[in-house]
């Protein structure tokens, strides 16, 4: 009997424990396709945000790019007239001569869109069109160029250039001025720009040019100096511009003469650096130093010994070179040295005159209205009248 009653105890454990197991692996079954569930969920969940994240990235991208587009639709021509005087209006702000811009067809895209498209040219110099090129892309908008050709013009330093430009017009972007685009950072482009003048393959290299200016000047304090320096550039076409290299604040220099006025504001020994400098590719230079002694005034009336320089500039020499011959004038008061040439300006003491021609032994100058000769060894009072 007792063994009945355990074996029919062990059954109904076996039994029991058969039906808990079912339940247990029901269970853990539902909780795992839970679990997955949820799981699948949060994935769809990440997937929608990741395409909302996209979705909105391409909203902005799309209305940036609409913001730098130009206008399509019914408004398009107006859009290619706008751009096309845009063009022309850069082009010749940065000094290109002979601009033209001619209009292609237009070549339309999805959605009303259009690609605008350009022929342009014009002629200049290499930094001329790299400053057309700097502000073109300063802008941002969808505008790029296409087959930039740069031609070169024998025997000057110029350049023919012709391009194909392309602008994105959208139907969706709003009216308004080609300029009013937002603006674009060029510092990088400012480097290749320097890289690209610095080894300029387009032109025949450029030389330095030459500086003359007197070496030694005597002056007296309080009174203003005027000296001349005077430059030339074996290159035809280079134009040259004169300046002080740390000029004391007295001293000016007419950057196109090159004619100098100081003050000198202290007696003893005092120096003046004058450059000139070309507009070629790259630019180059030449210095000269002009050392000036300056002397004090002498502490009698100088009004009874006042001197005329005029009386005192003589006609001592002459140089020649280059198809040009210039004279030499020494005013023997200052010790001034001035170079001249056919068609400078003389200025000295109470003489201004302008200088006709200069011939082998004599000088011809326009006094007013009366042309005089001044023969070497004379003095400029030997012409002035009585």
């Amino acid at each position: 009997m007792k063994r009945e009653k355990l074996l029919a105890s062990a059954g109904a454990a076996a039994i029991l424990l058969l039906v808990l197991f079912s339940v247990f692996s029901y269970v853990r079954s539902e909780f795992q396709k839970r679990t997955d569930a949820e799981q699948k969920i949060q994935e769809n969940i990440r997937a929608r945000q990741a395409e909302v994240r996209q979705g909105k990235i391409a909203l902005q991208t799309l209305r940036s790019l609409e913001s730098r587009a130009l206008r399509a639709g019914q408004g398009v021509d107006q859009s290619q007239t706008r751009y096309q005087q845009w063009l022309l209006d850069r082009v010749n702000r940065c000094g290109l001569d002979g601009a033209y811009v001619q209009s292609n067809n237009p070549s339309a895209r999805k959605n009303g869109d259009v690609v605008l498209s350009f022929r342009l040219g014009a002629n200049g110099t290499l930094p001329e069109c790299l400053a057309w090129w700097q502000e073109f892309y300063s802008l941002e908008r969808l505008h790029l160029m296409r087959n930039v050709t740069l031609t070169p013009q024998e025997g000057t330093r110029r350049l023919k250039i012709e391009a194909t430009v392309e602008v994105y017009a959208m139907a969706a972007a709003t009216d308004r001025e080609v300029a009013d685009g937002p603006p674009r950072a060029l510092e990088a482009q400012r480097e290749s720009a320097e890289l690209i003048m610095a080894r300029n393959f387009f032109v025949p290299p450029n030389h330095p040019p030459t500086l003359d200016v007197p070496a030694l000047a005597t002056h007296e304090l309080g009174a203003t100096l005027t000296l001349q320096a005077t430059g030339k550039d074996p290159d035809p076409g280079d134009k040259l511009r004169f300046e002080l290299v740390d000029p004391p604040n007295e001293a000016t220099i007419d950057a196109t003469t090159g004619e100098i006025k100081w003050q000198p504001a202290k007696e003893g020994q005092l120096d003046l650096t004058v450059r000139v400098q070309d507009d070629g590719s790259p630019p180059l230079n030449a210095l000269q130093k002009i050392t000036v002694n300056v002397h004090a005034a002498t502490s009698k009336d100088r009004s009874q010994f006042a001197l005329d320089d005029a009386k005192q500039a003589y006609f001592c020499g002459m140089t020649s070179g280059d198809d040009e011959t210039n004279a030499w004038l020494q005013v023997r008061t200052t010790g001034v040295l001035h170079l001249l040439k056919a068609g400078d300006s003389l200025h000295i003491g109470s003489v201004s005159a302008s200088v006709l021609r200069v011939n082998s032994r004599d000088l011809e100058l326009l006094l007013g209205d009366r042309q005089v000769t001044l023969r070497l060894g004379q003095s400029l009072a030997s012409v002035l009248p009585e």
